[in-house]
């Protein structure tokens, strides 16, 4: 499977103490949750209504003690298509489909969301694609 993802980078600020102790950790699991909702919040805000149900975004967070930094993000998992009834002959291959429109927009609202979240914090948005495969 592929993720879109839209991130940005949020240095610690100063209102996180040094180390790795509780209140550290506190406050960054603070800051991180923050930003987090604001991305959702802002992507909801651009995303029609019908369209929130079949697009699972969702917000996601790495936090790096050593660098001191938060990077937050928007993702998108783009799944094969050819559930939706594509075309017989193509529902056993390997590539993936989707309505190019549909995910187009989707992307769109995410990089837009992200962006207008990353700027309240002085930061710059970034997309990327990868290859995920997850564990269970």
């Amino acid at each position: 499977m592929f993720e879109f993802a839209v991130f940005f980078v949020l240095p610690f600020d100063e209102t996180i103490p040094r180390g790795s102790g509780d209140e550290a950790l506190e406050r960054i699991k603070q800051v991180k949750n923050e930003a987090e909702e604001k991305c959702l919040e802002a992507f909801h805000e651009i995303i029609p209504e019908e369209k929130k149900q079949s697009h699972k975004v969702w917000a996601q967070s790495r936090i790096d003690l050593e660098s001191r930094v938060i990077g937050a993000s928007l993702r998108l998992p783009i799944e094969k298509g050819a559930d939706r009834d594509v075309v017989s002959a193509v529902r056993e291959d390997d590539f993936l489909y989707w309505d190019f429109s549909e995910l187009n927009g989707c992307m769109n609202a995410m990089y837009k969301a992200v962006s207008a979240v990353a700027e309240g914090y002085g930061a710059t948005a970034h997309a990327a694609f990868s290859d995920v495969r997850y564990h269970y």
